[in-house]
C-alpha cells in the first residue's frame, strides 16, 4: 500500500519539480534580458492596464534606469513603489543645459510624503487624488500637500500637523473610493480633501469597475496570482498577445454617474470617521465635474475649491498687484534663459495653439503650468494657500 501511494505521489511530484525547475529558469533569463520581464509590458500586466502605467513610467523617463515608480495592486491596478528614491527629468520642457529634473521620494507605504505616525497627534490631514495632488513634473517640497502642512503648521497648537499625500498618477475616482477606507482606518485622519477627474474621462477598452470585476472573480485573482511568477511573464512576453476586439467608441473609465457615486460615496466614509471633507477641482481642461461637485458640495454642506478659477484670479494678482511676484519672476527668467522648447506632452502642437492662442494665456500657462493637465511648483503654491483656510481655519 505505501507503496501505491509513493508511486501515486510521484507523478505529481516530478511535476511540480520541473515546473520549479522551468521557474529558476525563467527568473535566470529575466535577470539576464529584465526588458523582458518588464512588469508593465507585455501581456502578464494586461489585466491591471498595464498599457497606461507604461506610459506613465515613460513620461517620468524611468524605463531606461530600470527603475520601478509603480508596483502591481490587484484591488488598485497599480500604486507607488516603497521607499523611491528618484531623479527624473521634466519631459514638459527641452532646456539648454539641460535636462530639468525633478524629485520623488516615497515613505515605507509607498506615499509621497513624510511618514505620518499611527498615534494622533496634531492635525491631520489626508489629501487624496491623481498626479495633481501627488504633484507631477514638480519637487517633493513643492506639491500644495508639501506646502499645505508648512501653511497649517505654522498657526496649528505646537506647530504639529500631519499631512498624508495620497495622490497616485492615474488614479480615477474608481481607485480613491477603493483606496480611502483602509487610509481612515490607518491614519484616523481630521480633514480629508479629495481631488480626481482628470483620469476617469480617458477612455479604455475597459472601464475601471469592469476591470475591477474581472479581478475580483476566480480566473482574475488566479491570474493576477500567476503573473507574479518569472515563467508567466516570460510566456507572456514571448507568446504574442491576440489583439482584442474594440468597442467603438471606447468607455470612459469612470463616466459622470459613476464619478458622482464614487465621489458621494468618499465623503460618506470620510464623515462617517468623523473627518471634515474639502473637495477640490483639479481638471484645468475645462469644468468637465463643476456641476457634479457643486451639487455634492451643496448636499453635504462641504466646502468645494475650484482650482480652474483660482490659477485664474492668482495670474490677475500677478499682473497686477505682485503677489507671487518674486516667486513667478525667479521662474520666468529661469525659463526665458534655459528653456528652448515646450514639448507638446499629452496633446498634439494643434491643441496648444488653440488653448493658450492669445498671449495672455500662454504667459498663464507658463507662469502656474507644469503642462496642460499639472500646475507647476508656483501653481501648487497657489492652491495652498487657498486651501489653508479651508483645512486649517486658523490661518484664516
Amino acid at each position: 500500500m505505501p507503496g501505491r501511494r509513493m508511486k501515486a505521489l510521484a507523478g505529481p511530484l516530478l511535476a511540480v519539480l520541473a515546473l520549479a525547475g522551468l521557474e529558476v529558469v525563467a527568473r535566470a533569463v529575466l535577470v539576464l534580458f529584465p526588458a523582458i520581464g518588464d512588469p508593465w509590458s507585455g501581456g502578464a500586466a494586461a489585466p491591471l492596464n498595464g498599457d497606461f502605467v507604461r506610459q506613465m513610467e515613460v513620461d517620468t523617463g524611468v524605463v531606461p534606469e530600470r527603475q520601478r515608480l509603480y508596483v502591481r495592486d490587484r484591488t488598485l491596478f497599480w500604486r507607488l513603489a516603497p521607499n523611491v528614491d528618484l531623479q527624473v527629468e521634466n519631459s514638459a520642457f527641452r532646456v539648454r543645459d539641460g535636462p530639468l529634473r525633478w524629485t520623488i521620494h516615497t515613505d515605507h507605504r509607498g506615499f509621497r510624503s513624510p511618514a505620518v505616525p499611527v498615534e494622533r497627534t496634531g492635525l491631520r490631514i489626508l489629501t487624496l487624488g491623481d498626479s495633481c495632488t501627488f504633484g507631477f513634473r514638480v519637487n517633493d517640497a513643492d506639491t500644495y500637500p508639501g506646502r499645505l502642512m508648512r501653511a497649517c503648521a505654522a498657526h496649528a497648537p505646537g506647530g504639529r500637523v500631519h499631512v498624508l499625500d495620497a495622490g497616485v498618477p492615474g488614479y480615477t475616482s474608481y481607485q480613491g473610493r477603493r483606496l480611502l477606507p483602509a487610509l481612515l482606518a490607518t491614519y484616523q485622519p481630521d480633514v480629508v480633501t479629495i481631488a480626481f477627474g482628470a483620469n476617469d474621462r480617458e477612455r479604455d477598452p475597459l472601464s475601471d469597475a469592469d476591470r475591477g470585476a474581472r479581478l475580483d472573480g476566480t480566473l482574475g485573482r488566479v491570474t493576477y496570482a500567476s503573473s507574479g511568477l518569472a515563467l508567466y511573464r516570460l510566456m507572456a512576453a514571448v507568446v504574442p498577445r491576440p489583439a482584442a476586439p474594440r468597442a467603438r467608441p471606447l468607455p470612459e473609465r469612470v463616466d459622470m454617474a459613476a464619478f458622482h457615486t464614487n465621489v458621494d460615496e468618499m465623503i460618506g466614509f470620510a464623515t462617517r470617521a468623523s473627518a471634515r471633507v474639502v473637495l477640490v477641482d483639479l481638471v484645468f481642461l475645462g469644468p468637465f465635474y463643476r456641476d457634479v461637485l457643486q451639487e455634492l458640495s451643496a448636499r453635504w454642506n462641504v466646502p468645494l475649491l475650484d482650482g480652474r478659477a483660482t490659477l485664474d484670479g492668482a495670474f490677475d494678482r500677478i499682473v497686477r498687484d505682485g503677489a507671487y511676484r518674486e516667486e513667478a519672476q525667479a521662474w520666468l527668467d529661469f525659463y526665458h534663459e534655459h528653456v528652448v522648447a515646450v514639448r507638446p506632452v499629452y496633446f498634439d502642437p494643434d491643441f496648444y495653439q488653440r488653448h493658450y492662442a492669445t498671449d495672455r494665456q500662454t504667459q498663464q500657462f507658463i507662469t502656474l503650468m507644469a503642462d496642460p493637465i499639472h500646475p507647476n511648483a508656483i501653481g501648487h503654491h497657489v492652491l495652498a494657500d487657498a486651501l489653508a483656510p479651508l483645512v486649517c481655519p486658523a490661518t484664516r
